[in-house]
């Protein structure tokens, strides 16, 4: 039995488009995770709130030129 079964709609072709899109997705925040642990911000408390934003970018920065180099 499949540990992820897809529901039924799955199957049509608007459910096939949306999964894929689905997959993109979660594939693209997987690789931030990995490549620049975007999980855990480098600053804490109310001090850092400008700083978690500029952090962000530039992990978004890294992923987007990693996909232009592939």
């Amino acid at each position: 039995m499949d540990p992820w079964p897809l529901p039924r709609r799955a199957g049509t072709s608007p459910g096939r488009r949306k999964y894929k899109l689905r997959a993109g997705v979660e594939e693209t925040i997987n690789q931030a995770i990995t490549v620049t642990g975007i999980r855990h911000a480098r600053y804490r408390g109310q001090a850092g709130k400008p700083k978690v934003r500029p952090q962000h970018a530039f992990s978004a920065l890294a992923i987007n030129l990693i996909k232009l180099d592939a």
